[in-house]
């Protein structure tokens, strides 16, 4: 029965984990380099994103700070949202 339980438990603590990453995250940053070529981004962390095609690229510059929305998807970063940050 306990070890039941415990199977029950890791099930679900796995599913709810994994809907946090489904579910998106968010970061603010300044912009390191950005291609709009290639669909990447960088941000002045270090961090790098592949950024999505419905995503438009071209009215963002290096230095220019801004608020992102992506998803992690098998340990990849993919922006979903990029607006201006004020």
């Amino acid at each position: 029965m306990k070890r039941r339980i415990a199977v029950v438990a890791a099930s679900v603590l796995f599913a709810t984990s994994s809907l946090a990453f489904a579910a998106g995250m968010a970061s603010t940053g300044t912009i390191k380099s950005v291609s709009p070529k290639s669909h990447m981004l960088m941000l002045d962390n270090g961090q790098s994103y592949s950024v999505a095609k419905s995503v438009d690229l071209s009215k963002f510059k290096t230095g220019q700070k801004v608020d992102i929305q992506y998803t992690v998807k098998n340990q990849k970063q993919t922006v979903t949202s990029l607006m201006p940050s004020s």
